[in-house]
């Protein structure tokens, strides 16, 4: 079986088993979603959640109220281009550094949402 199938079962098995995915191709939004976890994940308990990025976490952030998976950048990448065949889900959600004018990182670079807000956002 090729890496890219191998890919796509490990993500239909996640699909199955959490409530939420959420794919951190913007590095920087990753460090803020850390930052604002607690506070974002208090009004979402019960629901399972994992995290993806390319972010190595040190041991005092190993502690979060999420299931985290460290993948390659080459895995983020063919991750991204699955996430338009399961974006119809709403569970599965990627965060990126997004130029276009109703992104909701554009939201967040002109002070119309925080930081906090955005990723509530994701969440509902």
């Amino acid at each position: 079986m090729n890496k890219l199938n191998e890919l796509i079962l490990r993500l239909e098995k996640n699909l199955k088993q959490y409530d939420k995915i959420l794919l951190f191709v913007a590095v920087d939004k990753f460090h803020l979603f850390l930052k604002h976890c607690v506070s974002v994940l208090n009004g979402n308990r019960g629901k399972s959640i994992l995290v993806i990025s390319s972010v190595s976490l040190d041991k005092d952030e190993r502690k979060l109220p999420f299931a985290y998976n460290q993948m390659s950048v080459q895995e983020i990448t063919q991750l991204k281009k699955l996430y338009f065949m399961y974006e119809f889900s709403g569970r599965f959600q990627m965060i990126d550094k997004n130029d276009g004018f109703g992104d909701l990182s554009n939201y967040v670079d002109t002070n119309l949402l925080s930081d906090e807000e955005l990723f509530l956002t994701i969440f509902h």
